[in-house]
């Protein structure tokens, strides 16, 4: 068990750094991939120390950055990240500096790691990092969650605005963290120890797979740009020039001939942000104007255009040999059940059976 424990952590580790190494420097512009980066470095530091004996005293053991570097990609990965929140890194600046002195000076570290300093190590490297770590992820927890509103009126396909992957890994994450405190404050029995430990590296290398594969996949958002209560983020004078005087009705007359014109609902990644971007005006103007005169919010408003279109495709005898899959990737829905679900609430039937209808 013992050595089937080794081997978990070392292939944690040995990925954590490859996969960290790569999103740390990645020369993309998704800026948030230095945080998940640098979180997978933290996360797998600990590692060392349980594969390696007889260690210098190196500063590896990242106990207060873990998830306050999963926080910041987060808030990166909403468009809500500002240089003001690395302060929440300065704990773990101030365990990297301190542990660090023990680097160039080896007798100074003998003499912390003494019986007389046993409640301060206890308190500071045992009982108080999963705590730390915890609130953390609690933060994290409900910083996704308070943005999810803003997200659903903004992105009609659910894929770019996945973020279930990020609320699972801190319910892991808290889970595993559970069960370090309970090791440390209860004296278990050294084979059920052994059985923790084992669950524990396979937890890690768990993560450390999960948080690799999705972050990468993970588009980034701009809810910044919608929802200011969110990211705590200025409004610009355009959005309070919008907000001071009437939305003129003119303009929503632009963005429904420009939908007409181009069909552009039917790509299946358009979204607020990308089509106040072709329309030239904010989102946020965008999102009002839509509010004001369609009475829906921008995510409704694509969805009716597809469907719309989808009724006029189900009426024509060259799109019979389609199935609902192809129908629904036609006018820009990403999956069959998305399609089914809108189709059946805005029309009150199947598309199967309005076909049967129409015909």
């Amino acid at each position: 068990m013992e050595e089937l424990t080794r081997n978990l952590l070392f292939a944690a580790l040995v990925n954590g750094l490859n996969f960290g190494g790569l999103f740390i420097f990645n020369r993309s512009t998704r800026k948030g991939l230095l945080f998940l980066g640098l979180f997978l470095v933290a996360y797998v530091g600990i590692t060392v120390e349980w594969i390696i004996d007889d260690l210098p005293y190196l500063p590896i053991n990242f106990y207060y950055a873990i998830m306050p570097l999963f926080f910041l990609y987060t808030r990166s990965v909403l468009g809500i990240f500002s240089k003001r929140l690395l302060w929440h890194l300065l704990p773990a600046v101030v365990e990297f500096v301190f542990f660090s002195v023990f680097l160039f000076d080896s007798e100074l570290g003998d003499r912390f790691y003494t019986k007389e300093n046993r409640t301060f190590i206890y308190i500071t490297m045992v009982y108080l990092p999963p705590v730390f770590n915890m609130v953390y992820a609690l933060l994290t927890l409900y910083t996704v969650r308070k943005a999810r509103r803003a997200i659903a009126t903004s992105y009609a396909t659910s894929r770019d605005s996945n973020l279930n992957w990020i609320l699972l890994t801190c319910v892991i994450v808290i889970a595993d963290y559970l069960l370090e405190i309970t090791g440390s404050v209860i004296e278990f029995t050294s084979q059920f120890d052994t059985y923790v430990f084992t669950y524990d590296a396979a937890a890690t290398l768990f993560v450390v797979f999960w948080v690799s594969i999705f972050g990468i996949r993970q588009r980034f958002l701009k809810i910044n740009e919608l929802d200011t209560s969110v990211g705590n983020t200025p409004a610009t004078p355009q959005d309070a020039s919008v907000s001071a005087s009437a939305l003129p009705i003119e303009e929503f007359h632009r963005v429904e001939r420009f939908f007409d014109e181009t069909t552009v609902y039917t790509n299946v990644d358009a979204n607020l942000f990308m089509i106040a971007d072709l329309l030239k005006m904010s989102p946020r103007t965008l999102s009002r104007l839509v509010n004001t005169y369609a009475g829906k919010n921008f995510s409704q408003f694509i969805i009716d255009y597809r469907i719309r279109l989808a009724k006029e495709l189900l009426k024509k005898p060259e799109y019979e040999k389609y199935n609902l899959l192809g129908l629904a990737r036609e006018v820009g829905f990403s999956s069959r059940s998305s399609f089914f679900t809108n189709f059946k609430r805005i029309e009150g039937t199947t598309p199967q059976e309005y076909r049967k209808a129409s015909n």
